[in-house]
């Protein structure tokens, strides 16, 4: 049994490697069913945000801790994460790794060793845990913050590094420059574009695409496309026209515009569920493509940064017939 939490939909290798499992178990996350999850035997649904209480750190100017509390109950089957996690510990005969009566208990146990107790947090709703202030590191000598300060990392020599001394040790280029792209991924005389997954202002990655309102303002994406690029296509605004790559292809409406350079194409990434609003035959002009799902190479990531090739994929455009 192989368990795993999806955020996204995701419609490259990741789906395929599952078939090779004799038995799936998701949690999907973000009240999206995303399209990893259907391939589970064993869906465990999360509660929206506005369904379950939560305590979460943050930071803006001041650093603080928020007290989120549960809105309304969580609808049809689905249960906080904490209920989840309850259900699986009884099942599993460890219910000692979860022994708390109700969430509150939980919070409390969470915060026991904090200055602040969780009845104090949930009355006041948040609680400043350290004033914004400026320069603190002229106050400590040094970029590290001390003890009891969160931080992702330290500095080996308390200042900013332009040199990184650790990567010089490790045999690393200790101040990166250019490198240059995998010959085989640049675009060529066959697939002369340059793709790359873009976000935008009505939607957060792929968690908001069950929100109502925001799919009434973006109910689907479209292939930006440059105007002289689309002139030398034949290709107009609203044409349904066919994307490839080496790896794969997929059918989307362009747009034209001033406002992508030639050469380059876009198309807002987040789209191409087949449940929720993108899959209610209620709401048929709700819904995209997952573009970068559709075309980007199996098992391969850029090979500097080892990040997915979302970005940068060799392409060619053409009408779709």
């Amino acid at each position: 049994m192989i368990p795993f939490s999806c955020f996204a939909p995701s419609d490259c290798v990741f789906p395929h490697a599952l078939h090779k499992f004799d038995q799936l178990f998701g949690n999907f996350v973000f009240s999206q069913m995303c399209n990893t999850a259907l391939y589970s035997d064993v869906v465990l649904p999360d509660a929206t945000w506005l369904e379950q209480a939560q305590v979460k750190p943050d930071w803006l100017y001041e650093a603080f801790l928020s007290y989120f509390a549960e809105v309304v109950p969580p609808m049809y089957d689905s249960r906080p994460m904490y209920r989840i996690i309850e259900g699986l510990a009884k099942r599993m005969g460890v219910t000692d790794a979860v022994p708390w009566k109700n969430m509150e208990e939980a919070f409390a146990n969470q915060m026991r060793d904090l200055p602040w107790s969780f009845e104090e947090l949930r009355e006041k709703g948040f609680i400043l845990t350290d004033a914004a202030e400026y320069y603190k590191y002229r106050k400590w000598e040094s970029i590290n913050p001390p003890a009891g300060y969160g931080s992702s990392g330290s500095s080996r020599t308390g200042k900013y590094n332009f040199l990184n001394p650790v990567s010089a040790e490790k045999g690393v280029d200790p101040l990166p420059d250019f490198k240059p792209i995998d010959q085989d991924l640049l675009p060529d005389a066959e697939y002369p574009f340059l793709f790359g997954n873009i976000r935008i202002l009505q939607h957060e990655h792929c968690s908001t695409f069950n929100n109502f309102q925001l799919m009434k303002r973006r109910k689907t994406n479209t292939l930006l496309i440059n105007t002289a690029d689309a002139a030398r296509h034949d290709i107009s605004s609203g044409d349904l026209v066919q994307l490839s790559s080496p790896w794969g292809v997929t059918r989307i409406k362009a747009e034209v515009t001033d406002d992508i350079r030639p050469g380059v194409l876009a198309a807002a990434g987040g789209y191409g569920h087949v449940r929720g609003l993108e899959g209610d035959p209620k709401y048929p002009d709700m819904g995209g493509v997952n573009v970068p799902g559709a075309l980007m190479p199996p098992n391969r990531t850029e090979s500097t940064g080892g990040t997915p090739l979302l970005k940068y994929i060799k392409t060619r455009v053409e009408r779709a017939a």
